[in-house]
C-alpha cells in the first residue's frame, strides 16, 4: 500500500469474460488465500466495461461486512489511462495511414528472429542508417507504437525510400508500402496524419505517463491530471490546434539531438509547406484525436478525483 512493492499471491487463465463471471472468479481468487480480504483497501485494473463492472461487483461483495470507513475503492491504472487515450486517437486517422502503420510495423518493426518474415527489412535500413532505425512492432509493446514509427518515418523517410528501391524489395507489403509513398498528394497527408500521433503523444500522453509512473503521493497525481487537463484546453481551444500542440510538444522536447525533437523540427518544415485545404484536413484530425484522449482523461478523473485517501498518501499508480 506504501511501499509499492508488487507480489504475485495468484494468477489464472480463464474463460469469462462478462463482469459477472470476472467479479467470481476474483472473488475465488481472494477466498482461496486466508486473511487476504480484510488487507486489501482497493482494486486497480484496467477500464474495460466488463473489468469495470468486475470491479463494483466484487467491492460491493467484499464491503459487505465492512465498517464504513474500511470501505474499499478503485484506483484507475495510470499506464491504461495512457494506453486508451494512445489507441483511442489513433482511431481517427485516415484509413491510408493506418496502412501505412501497419506495413511500417511489418517491414521495419518485425524481426526475423520472430519466425520467417519474408517482407522484413528492418537489417537493411539499419544498416543503411549504420545503426537501428528505432522502428518496432506491437508484439511486446503495450503503447507508444504509432508515436515511435511515426517520428522513425519522419526522420527517416528518404532512407526507406532508398531501402525500398532495392532490388530485393519485391513483396506486396514493399510495394503496397512504396505505392503509398510515391502517391505525392496522398502521402502528403499520410505524414502530417502521423505528425498528429506523434503530437498528441509527445505533447500530452508521454508527460503525463511519466508523472504517474514514478512514486507520486497522490496530490502529485491529482496535479499530474490537472496539467493534462491544462494542455488539452490550451491544444482545443487554440485557432490551430496542430500548430499550439507542435508549439507545446517543441516546449517539452529538451533534448536537441533526440529523435522526437528532430522529428518535431522536420513536421514543423512539412506543416510550413502544407496547403490551406491540407492544413484544414489536418486540424480536423487533431481536433477529433485529443477530443478522445480528453473524453478519456475525464472518464478517469470521475474515480481518481476524489479518492478517500490524504494528499500525502503514495499508491503504485500504474499496475505495469
Amino acid at each position: 500500500y506504501k511501499r509499492q512493492q508488487y507480489h504475485c499471491l495468484a494468477i489464472r487463465k480463464i474463460d469469462g469474460k462478462k463482469g459477472i463471471e470476472l467479479a467470481s472468479i476474483m472473488y475465488k481468487m481472494i477466498d482461496d488465500i486466508p486473511g487476504l480480504k480484510d488487507k486489501i483497501k482497493c482494486v486497480q485494473t484496467d477500464r474495460a466495461p466488463a473489468q469495470v463492472l468486475a470491479n463494483k461487483l466484487l467491492i460491493d461483495k467484499l464491503d459487505a461486512d465492512r465498517a464504513e470507513d474500511r470501505k474499499l475503492f478503485q484506483v484507475c491504472c495510470g499506464m491504461h489511462t495512457a494506453i486508451n487515450k494512445d489507441n483511442r486517437s489513433a482511431k481517427e486517422v485516415s484509413s491510408d495511414t493506418t496502412e501505412t502503420y501497419r506495413l511500417l510495423k511489418q517491414i521495419f518493426g518485425n524481426r526475423k528472429a520472430d519466425g520467417y518474415r519474408k517482407a522484413c527489412l528492418k537489417k537493411e535500413l539499419n544498416d543503411k542508417l549504420r545503426g537501428p532505425s528505432g522502428f518496432v512492432t506491437d508484439i511486446g509493446s503495450r503503447f507508444g507504437v504509432n508515436y515511435t514509427n511515426g517520428k522513425c518515418l519522419i526522420n527517416w523517410e528518404e532512407e526507406i525510400r532508398s531501402v525500398l528501391n532495392q532490388p530485393k524489395a519485391t513483396h506486396a507489403k514493399h510495394k503496397a508500402l512504396r505505392k503509398l509513398m510515391n502517391d505525392k498528394a496522398k502521402w502528403k497527408k499520410i505524414r502530417l496524419e502521423m505528425g498528429v500521433l506523434v503530437l498528441v503523444w509527445s505533447s500530452l500522453i508521454g508527460p503525463f505517463h511519466t508523472e504517474v509512473s514514478k512514486d507520486l503521493t497522490y496530490g502529485e497525481l491529482k496535479k499530474t491530471y490537472q496539467t493534462s487537463f491544462k494542455t488539452l484546453n490550451s491544444i482545443r481551444s487554440a485557432q490551430c490546434g496542430f500548430t499550439k500542440a507542435l508549439e507545446l510538444a517543441l516546449a517539452m522536447s529538451n533534448d536537441a539531438d533526440s529523435t522526437t525533437t528532430m522529428a518535431l523540427r522536420r513536421l514543423t518544415e512539412y506543416w510550413q509547406q502544407a496547403s490551406q485545404q491540407l492544413k484544414s484536413e489536418i486540424n480536423d484530425v487533431t481536433a477529433r484525436a485529443f477530443k478522445e484522449c480528453q473524453d478519456k482523461l475525464e472518464t478517469d478523473w470521475q474515480v481518481m478525483g476524489n479518492l478517500p485517501v490524504g494528499l500525502d498518501t503514495v499508491l503504485p499508480w500504474t499496475n505495469r
